[in-house]
């Protein structure tokens, strides 16, 4: 897989991400994405992605990067009912 960056930053459009990916996980305008997203947004964004594609490895690894407090938002929100 090639990856790109944009502004250094790995981005969920680095990864595949399908049309319905990115309805279900953000739905902004892309180009608006690519320039408000930061690094903690941008790992958030991965982390859902791969949450939602099942791969747990993955998920933890763009949770590394981010404060706890936000960790916990992620897994209250993704495993909310």
């Amino acid at each position: 897989m090639v990856i790109s960056y944009f502004c250094g930053m790995e981005t969920v459009f680095d990864h595949n991400i399908t049309d319905k990916e990115w309805q279900d996980i953000c739905g902004l305008d892309k180009e608006l994405y690519l320039k408000v997203v930061d690094h903690e947004s941008a790992c958030l964004g991965l982390a859902f992605l791969y949450h939602k594609r099942r791969n747990r490895k993955m998920v933890d690894k763009y949770l590394k990067e981010l404060p706890p407090l936000v960790v916990n938002d992620f897994w209250r929100t993704v495993t909310h009912p």
